[in-house]
């Protein structure tokens, strides 16, 4: 059974350059055997929305791309 993972992405992140990368990024952990779920952060719609959205879910890492956030 794969590994999940919850990536966390801010599109704007890296002037928006986060985008380019992301391709590599996945690839990366695919590879190692990683099934990934990737949710885009938005003006109303902040990294504690997307947690308390998949809070029913079991992640075995979380990775948040971009901005430092505060997470409450």
């Amino acid at each position: 059974m794969d590994k999940k993972i919850l990536l966390i992405v801010n599109p704007k992140a890296g002037k928006g350059t986060i985008k380019r990368k992301l391709p590599k990024i996945i690839g990366n952990f695919s590879k190692q055997g990683y099934d990934i779920e990737t949710c885009y952060t938005k003006l109303d719609y902040k990294p504690k929305d997307i947690l308390q959205d998949n809070k029913d879910e079991k992640f075995d890492v979380i990775i948040c791309c971009g901005r430092r956030w505060n997470i409450k």
